[in-house]
């Protein structure tokens, strides 16, 4: 240590061992260097011998080594070392040298960029690929997650910030201002802001609702390398550049507060919570800064080579990579600069990034290598549970997508939703009970849907399908139909899939009541008959949509594909309107569950009971369905991630970290249950797609991907019913908001004056 000028300066003593070294100890016989260098001298190095696991000392007894699992401390003389082996090494992450990383809070995510162009976010387990994140061109040099960790910033070459959703890798924005390529980029807070520096020179804030830049930042020291934004309330971003300056800026004023001189091009910058900020340099050397008097507290002078990377967590210290591979932890670098950890793995590759989140820690490095550490720190709970990162994800995708009425939707997800009583004809006391709903001060929502009598609208639909079939028939430019193909009445919109009016009657033998628009009363338990079956079950309101959807006739032949546990099948028998019912599902608890359901409400000696066929079915492969051109209606209502449910309960929340795949996969399982859905109609037959999500990906998105599969594998062709009646005869009752935006089918969005949904419907039609 000398004392020179102003500020504590440290010369670091080096002490490296075999990247791979603990590689050796898994052979019988077998051994690994150490090399030991004082800071200006000349290096010595040692050979470590090892026996079936065991660590024998040097001949000389210069160097002791005591092994504690993937930890050994290594002393020379009055040097002392702990080192760490990595817990498991990823070889085959990319094509291309890595050139960032990010773990995300759940810890059960990475992502990752190449010299190639590539990212990519892949599971921390085994590393397998889980998105590919399309949109840069050439190299991409900085990768982070947002804090939900769902959600990816990333900047490259191209000189764009841009934004990605991990669920379904939409480029969600493109950010454009910098000049040059982008470096770096941070976080203000939980990720409404964020910042970026470039080889421009500049640091830009950018609001991530309107893909603008809201502050330019011009510090004048050349290219800039890194950024860092401070996690404590002082506001504070600081950057480092090529002339030997780290600047540091008041975010809420603009301006320049604090500028610091370094001994070469700061490349790395990191803040401890508003007390120090720390620089990296070309030269190897770490500057802690103290930022409550602008002075030089430490300067560190190491022999490891560029430092590309610094950031610091608390409990854990300064975390610094450099450019001879080697990862240094720096919990007490105020006392004696020394580190008191340091990860190995890296085969003398520079460490150009590094991510650590919990007790995990991923290095990014030259030659394909992510090496995930599991360092003995202070283990930290999770900082947000799933019903918390589920409301930031809709949040973040929700709030633009919906707009002004996102607001009111969101309210509307965090309250308990709105029911309507489904009145059970199958009960002894069926009109008691109806009159008994009436007392209530309930409306049966079947009068805002049926006025008239079915002559009427028998007589009216007739009319409207003359209208139609005189209309000259609209498709897509340039394609020629087959007579038999034509079908009247049909509009292009948006690709392939065509549109048709569609014309709904209603089955009149439902009784559904619902309590008025800002009623805050319940229903009262159901009531049971002299032979124990339910008087009425209670239903979202939304969910009574897919089933008037199907436009259920008397001859029809239904299948429920998605049944359990049993509402929708329950409503679709409540008509009587079907000739046979299948309901499928695929599971046996589930089936098990069915049952249960069906059985409370419905008696064994009803005629109805001996037309509900209950079987199990997976209709989540295509490659094992069997049913082709049986039934006259599909009724598909698709696992979703069930938007209300998870923001409200943490048990089986799609958005744990456990269920982050099954969340992932789910856009596909959704389209193969509408192609199998499509393959089971006849001609001429319909299909309801319904889910419980306001998720595009989920909804819209299926039935796009759905029709094109279906004519490109199994040439079946369809187009889309347009369900326009059905809002324009429940939007009056008050107690429905439907979205504004929905590119097809209907939407039915929460709302705390009437809380139903949320409940996605779309119908199509076979048509070949």
């Amino acid at each position: 240590m000398s004392n020179q000028g102003p500020g504590r300066i440290f010369e670091e003593d080096t002490l490296a061992i075999q990247h791979d070294w603990h590689r050796s100890l898994e052979s019988e016989k077998d051994k690994f260097f150490v090399n030991y260098k004082k800071f200006g001298k000349k290096m010595v190095s040692f050979d470590l011998k090892c026996e079936s696991g065991r660590l024998k000392s040097d001949e000389g007894g210069q160097i002791k080594a005591e092994l504690h699992g993937k930890t050994v401390v290594l002393t020379v003389e009055n040097l002392s070392r702990k080192f760490m082996a990595p817990y498991v090494e990823f070889g085959s992450v990319h094509k291309g040298s890595i050139n960032s990383v990010d773990v995300s809070q759940s810890e059960n995510m990475m992502v990752s960029s190449d010299t190639s162009g590539e990212l990519i976010v892949s599971d921390t387990r085994r590393a397998n690929r889980l998105r590919d994140l399309e949109g840069h061109v050439y190299e991409v040099y900085c990768s982070k997650f947002f804090p939900s960790g769902m959600v990816v910033l990333s900047g490259g070459m191209d000189m764009a910030v841009r934004i990605f959703s991990v669920e379904d890798g939409w480029n969600a924005r493109t950010m454009i201002g910098h000049k040059a390529p982008v470096h770096d980029l941070g976080f203000i807070g939980e990720g409404a802001d964020v910042v970026s520096c470039s080889k421009d020179g500049t640091v830009k804030v950018w609001n991530c609702a309107s893909g603008n830049f809201t502050s330019d930042f011009h510090p004048e020291i050349g290219q800039l390398h890194s950024v860092s934004v401070d996690d404590s309330d002082s506001n504070l971003i600081g950057t480092g550049g090529e002339s030997k300056k780290a600047v540091i800026y008041d975010l809420r004023s603009g301006a320049k507060v604090f500028s610091f001189d370094t001994d070469s091009s700061s490349n790395a910058v990191a803040f401890d919570s508003g007390v120090h900020f720390y620089t990296g340099t070309q030269e190897g050397s770490l500057f802690a800064f103290d930022l409550r008097n602008e002075k030089k507290q430490i300067l560190l002078k190491t022999q490891r080579g560029v430092v590309h990377k610094a950031l610091y967590k608390k409990n854990v210290g300064l975390i610094a990579g450099f450019h001879d591979g080697t990862v240094a932890v720096y919990k007490n670098l105020f006392d004696d600069g020394h580190p008191c950890l340091e990860l190995t793995g890296s085969d003398c590759d520079p460490i150009y990034d590094l991510s650590v989140t919990g007790e995990t820690l991923v290095t990014a490095s030259i030659l394909l290598k992510t090496a995930k550490f599991k360092p003995k720190i202070a283990k930290v709970k999770p900082i947000k549970t799933p019903s918390t990162l589920a409301l930031d994800n809709f949040d973040f995708y929700y709030g633009p997508l919906f707009a002004d009425q996102w607001p009111s939707i969101r309210l509307g997800l965090l309250t308990p939703n709105k029911f309507v009583a489904v009145m059970n004809r199958f009960s002894e006391e069926y009109e008691v009970n109806s009159r008994i709903m009436k007392d209530l001060g309930t409306v049966n929502m079947m009068d805002f849907l049926i006025s008239g009598n079915p002559e009427k609208i028998a007589a009216k639909l007739e009319k409207k399908k003359m209208e139609i079939s005189r209309k000259p028939l609209q498709g897509i430019e340039g394609e020629e139909y087959n007579e038999e193909e034509v079908v009247t009445g049909i509009e292009r919109f948006n690709g392939n899939l065509l549109r048709k009016e569609d014309f709904l009657v209603y089955p009149r033998g439902l009784r559904l009541f619902a309590f008025p628009e800002n009623s805050l009363l319940d229903f009262p338990g159901p009531i049971k008959d002299k032979k124990e079956i339910s008087s009425w079950w209670l239903l979202d309101g939304g969910s009574i949509l897919p089933v008037l959807a199907l436009d259920l006739r008397i001859d029809d032949n239904v299948l429920d594909m998605c049944a359990a546990p049993g509402g929708k099948s329950l409503l679709i028998a409540q008509t009587g309107l079907f000739q046979k019912l299948t309901c499928a599902d695929e599971k046996l608890s589930r089936i098990g569950q069915l049952k249960r359901g069906l059985s409370m409400y419905i008696p064994p000696d009803a005629p109805e009971s001996e037309r509900i066929i209950i079987k199990r079915k997976d209709g989540g492969r295509l490659d094992g369905w069997t049913d082709e051109g049986i039934y006259d209606k599909v009724l598909v209502d698709a696992p979703c991630t069930t938007d209300r449910l998870s923001v409200s309960q943490d048990e089986y929340n799609l958005f744990s970290p456990s269920m982050t795949q099954m969340r992932l996969n789910l856009p596909q399982l959704q389209v193969k249950l509408v192609v199998n859905g499509l393959r089971s109609l006849k001609v001429g037959g319909s299909l309801v797609y319904s889910t419980c999500t306001l998720s595009p990906m989920q909804n819209d998105a299926v039935i796009e991907n759905a029709a094109v599969i279906a004519e490109k594998e199994f040439g079946i062709r369809c187009i889309e019913k347009n369900l326009i009646q059905i809002q324009r005869h429940l939007q009056p009752s008050g107690l429905y908001k439907f979205a504004k935006n929905c590119q097809r089918g209907l939407l039915v969005v929460p709302n705390l004056k009437s809380n139903f949904g949320p409940m996605y419907v779309c119908k199509i039609q076979r048509i070949r």
